[in-house]
């Protein structure tokens, strides 16, 4: 079954979906997506979903912490310390700007 396909069967199915589309209460729509996630997690347990890595991501940065991160994640799919590690220290190409578009660069005293 295609993925993406399961996610939303899961989701019309679900009983939440009806509050968390009417209402937009974020509570619920981030208790459907953890849902959602920890059902995928158990069936792949190397599952790395965007949802959770974002969380986990911004764990570690607050904390600073890389026990915390670790226990993150061995219980959510959100990658530990290595995989959030290697994901933010991976050497990126620069973007280029498009021909016939102008670089603006700002500081902090509002000099251009």
């Amino acid at each position: 079954m295609d993925h993406n396909y399961a996610v939303g069967h899961y989701c019309t199915r679900s009983k939440m979906r009806n509050a968390a589309v009417d209402e937009n209460n974020g509570k619920t729509i981030l208790v459907m997506m953890s849902s959602v996630e920890s059902k995928l997690h158990a069936r792949n347990f190397n599952l790395v979903s965007p949802f959770s890595f974002s969380r986990n991501i911004f764990q570690l940065s607050q904390t600073k912490n890389k026990a915390f991160t670790q226990t993150t994640g061995a219980c959510l799919p959100s990658g530990g310390y290595t995989t959030i590690h290697g994901c933010l220290t991976e050497p990126v190409e620069p973007v280029a700007c498009p021909d016939g578009t102008e670089d603006y660069t700002h500081d902090k005293s509002g000099q251009i």
